[in-house]
């Protein structure tokens, strides 16, 4: 199993960005599970370029190595560290950066109280939790009836938006997971 997390963090001098680097380093080391490679970056968005974006996609089809990502991060002046094991997680934490920045790959984990939902919501519901808008696969906005969540929420970035899919269940929906 291979993913990467990404915390968006919308400041404008990003003096949050090193509090959270540290607080994520340290529950990493504490909680990583042996044998695995963790990686950690923080980016500020204005050091996230095209390249950045396109070593993402590159790294999703093709191998990319750690010394492509550590040389991308060290032009860019971004903060990346392997955590353990081989490092090879610098890879797809540096990559994680770049598809979200995309706008457009992933998918939330939490966003907004989105994890407080369980079972069946109302579209208000999940919308006044932080999702921008539920739409079915085939890109059609759905604004009433009611949901029922797998878990919780998580949304797709799609657009620069968050985007809860569905599925027609009968008279409601139930949550797909994209992304």
């Amino acid at each position: 199993h291979n993913s990467s997390a990404v915390i968006h963090i919308r400041e404008a001098e990003n003096r949050a960005a090193a509090d959270v680097f540290a607080t994520a380093k340290e529950l990493m080391l504490a909680d990583f599970i042996e044998g695995s490679d963790p990686g950690i970056c923080v980016a500020a968005d204005q050091d996230i370029g095209t390249d950045l974006c396109l070593f993402g996609f590159s790294a999703k089809k093709t191998v990319v190595t750690q010394e492509q990502a550590r040389s991308l991060a060290r032009q860019a002046g971004i903060r990346l560290e392997g955590l353990g094991g081989t490092e090879d997680g610098v890879i797809g934490a540096l990559a994680g950066i770049g598809l979200a920045a995309s706008g457009n790959d992933g998918r939330f984990v939490q966003k907004g109280t989105t994890r407080s939902l369980h079972g069946s919501q109302t579209i208000a519901a999940i919308l006044a939790s932080g999702v921008d808008r539920v739409e079915t696969r085939g890109g059609a906005a759905v604004s009433n009836g009611i949901v029922t969540l797998r878990k919780f929420p998580k949304p797709a970035f799609s657009g620069g938006k968050a985007i809860l899919f569905v599925e027609a269940d009968g008279d409601a929906y139930h949550d797909i997971v994209t992304g």
